[in-house]
Parts: structure tokens; sequence; C-alpha cells
């Protein structure tokens, strides 16, 4: 690949700085998210989860429609002016009420669908959350829009620890079951929101301008749509194992999908929030925006590849020692999840290409096949339980991944063969985990090790195998584009951060193989 066609320059730099911010706060947030996660699985129940399982079905749905798209509306407008930013505060603060109001309502009914009277009295407390929130979400808008993930992070970590972890684990450690879940969760959406607004103040003077309305709301109706739609994919199968199974089960599921979920929700999140405000600015500019995704496509193969190899093979050693012995019933419908990792974090890259290029309501329609499929793989997954559950949600989640890179690759252009050029290295060296690591999973076992060393040794054989690899062979290991991301990242960073050896072996197994 010439020097000339590789994806630097300051904007480049811009996103790898904004991409490290943001995974610090994300993935701080995410060591501390593993804590308070084991440590809530320790002093709750499977049913106290399920029944949260089944509120946060609907406080999901009733998030769609909370702000009607007027955060990403505001981060992907070419220009915006004051009373954008009047109208964005306003409309999410209306409706913030709105959603508070339509869930008192609905709680009875849900209830009674679920056959749990618990979940009711849940609904009601949760339901203040859209509230407390509904203030923050536009200055939260303008932070993404002007990449200050910075601040971002503080505000995350901040209201995280502050809220959710120290609340949730005093009131869960006081015996309050699951009723610490919603004090953490509304404490942590009301400093969200305080903090966010001392980080970047904007506007509040209440304001409905039709102009301006308009022209939010109809990118913002695109945005609706497709998180409705989303949302039948993401809690599809939670509705279907609560009604058919119950909270118990539920509980167990759930506990499953959040350990897969962890690492594909935040580096999707760290990619999502950085990328499409990048996007954005460089949308009619095709051919830098075909090396930006491509780029991105083989970086999150590179890692979410092997590390969804890695959970897959350790399995019963994550959920031991995450969770605890008693989520045993976990394990094979982690082990189904854990192959999900890979497609559950690719189309998240597409779907910021998509809203970066405004392709909102293309997206919808792949989203509603999504949802359907998650819907029906559950729904015919259930005759052999939970394992059966997970294996058609997995189905789902590979078939979505499909569409949404055949839909990149008509924006942009491009073909499917470089897509799949960008994947390989990352499913190869997927492959070269699973066969170091099976073999020392297996004999740790013979020796009887405990589920901590073997987890520990399993990962540690399995990293320094694609380390090896990587350091012997690092442009036919990463291939181009995973190339061109390691040089990104090593040229923003000062050379004295390296020791000579490292900065020797940049230079003449990198740079020299690259150019």
């Amino acid at each position: 690949m010439k020097e000339q066609d590789r994806p630097r320059g300051t904007l480049a730099r811009v996103m790898l700085a904004n991409m490290v911010w943001r995974s610090i706060g994300l993935y701080s947030n995410a060591f501390l998210s593993i804590f308070v996660f084991a440590t809530l699985s320790r002093l709750l129940s499977p049913e106290d989860f399920g029944v949260m399982g089944i509120a946060t079905i609907f406080v999901a749905l009733a998030e769609i429609f909370s702000d009607l798209g007027v955060g990403p509306a505001i981060i992907q407008r070419p220009e915006l002016k004051e009373a954008h930013l009047r109208v964005g505060f306003t409309t999410t603060v209306l409706l913030g009420m709105a959603m508070v109001v339509i869930l008192w309502l609905c709680s009875p009914l849900l209830a009674s669908f679920f056959r749990d009277p618990t979940i009711a009295g849940v609904l009601y407390g949760v339901s203040f959350s859209f509230l407390f929130s509904s203030f923050g979400a536009v200055s939260e808008a303008l932070l993404r829009r002007e990449l200050r993930f910075k601040r971002l992070m503080w505000v995350d970590l901040s209201s995280y620890t502050l809220g959710y972890a120290v609340v949730g684990l005093g009131m869960a450690w006081n015996g309050f079951g699951v009723w610490s879940l919603v004090g953490a969760t509304l404490s942590q959406s009301l400093l969200k929101s305080v903090f966010l607004l001392f980080a970047r103040p904007h506007p509040m003077l209440p304001s409905l301008a039709r102009q301006e309305l308009r022209e939010l709301v109809y990118f913002g109706g695109g945005m609706t749509l497709s998180r409705l739609f989303a949302f039948g994919a993401s809690r599809g199968d939670y509705l279907v194992v609560g009604r058919v199974l119950g909270v118990g089960p539920l509980g167990v599921y759930t506990r499953a999908y959040r350990l897969m979920n962890l690492p594909a929700n935040y580096v999707g999140r760290v990619l999502d929030t950085v990328l499409f405000p990048v996007m954005g600015k460089i949308q009619s500019n095709i051919p830098r925006l075909t090396k930006f995704y491509l780029t991105g496509v083989a970086t999150i193969s590179l890692t979410c590849a092997p590390l969804g190899m890695l959970m897959a093979v350790a399995a019963p050693e994550v959920v031991s020692v995450v969770l605890g012995s008693q989520w045993t019933e976990a394990v094979l419908p982690f082990q189904i999840l854990a192959f999900a990792v890979l497609p559950r974090v690719s189309y998240k890259i597409d779907n910021s290409l998509a809203k970066a290029m405004g392709a909102v309501y293309q997206r919808s329609a792949r989203d509603a096949v999504y949802a359907v499929a998650v819907i029906l793989g559950a729904g015919i997954g259930l005759r052999w339980g939970l394992p059966g559950v997970a294996t058609g949600v997995l189905c789902a989640v590979i078939l979505n991944n499909v569409m949404a890179f055949r839909m990149s690759v008509r924006l942009l252009g491009c073909s499917t063969t470089q897509y799949v050029r960008a994947q390989a290295p990352g499913l190869l060296m997927a492959m070269v985990v699973g066969l170091v690591a099976l073999p020392t999973r297996y004999l740790c076992l013979t020796y009887a090790s405990p589920d901590w060393m073997t987890l520990v040794l399993t990962s540690l054989a399995g990293s320094l195998a694609v380390l090896s690899l990587f350091i012997w062979q690092p442009t036919r290991i990463a291939g181009v584009h995973g190339t061109d991301a390691v040089v990104m990242v090593f040229e923003s960073i000062p050379r004295n951060f390296f020791p000579k050896i490292v900065d020797r072996w940049f230079n003449n197994r990198v740079v020299s193989s690259a150019t």
C-alpha cells in the first residue's frame, strides 16, 4: 500500500486521540462494572435480575421515544444554531415527562401480562430515570459532536461510580433486593445529567420553533424508527424467555447475555461514539471514508475475534470466577453467545456509517429484519431451553452482520472482497487462540487447577500465541488495513515512550514492509 494512501492526517490523529480517551473512560467503567456485576450476582437472586430484566425491556422501549433521536440529529447536523439547542432541550424534557406518565399507566397491565406484581412497582421507580436523563441529553450530544471525549469520560466514570456502584452495592448489601438495581439506575441517571450540564452548558430557554423542530425530527425520526427495530432485536429474546419460561430462567439468561455483551458493548460504544461524529465530518469524501471504514473493520476483527474464541473456550471458568458457582446454568448459553462477540461489534461500525451518511431509513429496514430474526430464533430455540434460545439469537446476530456490511459496501462503492480481506486476519488469530487455549485448559483441568488459575493460564497462553505471531510477521498477521491501524497508533504516540527495541521493530518490520 502506498504511503499517500494511508488514512493519516489531522482528523485521523484527532479520531485516535478521542478513541483513547473514550476507551479509558469506557474500560475504566468496564472494570468497575465487572466488579459491580460480580458482586451483585452474589448478593441478589436470579429472580431479582429476572424482574429487573423484564422492567428493562419496557424501559428500553420507552427510551426509544424519549428524545426522538434529537441527540444524534444534533451531532449529525452540518450547521447547528442556538435555536436547535433550545428546541432540542425542550423536546427531550417534555418527552422525558411523557415517558414517566406512560410507564405509570402501563405498569399494572405489564405486571399482569408477566404474572408478577413486583414488576409494576419496579417500573414505577425506574420510570423517573427518563426525566432525569432528559436534562443532560443535549449536553452529551454537544460533547460528542465537539469530540470532547475526555470530559465525557469523567462524566461517565463519576456518575457510574458515585451513582450506580455506590448506591447499588450499598442497597444490595443492606437487603433491598431488586430495589437496589432501581436505586442504582435512578442515582446514576440523575448524577450524569448534573455532571453533563456542568461539563457542557447550553441555552435552556424553552422553544418549539417549527423550522428547527422539523430539521431535528426528520433525521431523528429515522433514528427513532431504527431504534424501535433495534429494541426488538436487543430485547425480543428477553420478552420470549420471560413470558414463556418465567423470571428465574430469564435471570440466568440475562446474566449470560450481559456477560457476553460486556466486551461487545464497550468496544462498540467506543467505536460508535467516536466514529459517528468523525465520519459525519468526512461524509462527502467517499475514498477517505472507505479507508476509515475498512481500517475500523480490521481493528474490530483483530481484537474481538480472538476474544470471542477465548471466552467460548474458557466459558465455565469465566462464569465461575465472575458470577459465582451458583450460576452454572448460564455456562452453556454464555459459551454459545461468545461466538456473537465479533459480529455483535462489527455491525456497530456499519451503524455509525449509516448515521454519518444519513442512511437511517435504510438502516431501519435492516433492523426490522434483525428484530424478527431474534424473536423467531429465540422462539424456535425454546424447545431446547436456554441453549436453544442462545443459538437462535447467535444466528440472528450473524444474519444482521451480513446485512449490515452489505449495506455499507453499497453505500461506499467498495467490494465484499475488500471487507472479507479486512476481516480475515482476525479470524485467523481466533483459530490460533482456539488451538492454543483448548489444550492449555485441558491440561489445567487434568491437574485440577482452581478455576481462577485455569482462566488466567488459558488467557495468557492464547494471548502470548497471538502476540508472538504478530511480533514475528506483523504486516502479514494484521493485513493491509490492520497495519494501517497499527501505524496510526504508533505514530500518534511520542517515540521516546517506547523502548528502542520496540521502535526499531516498528520501523523495520511494520513501516518498511507496509511501504
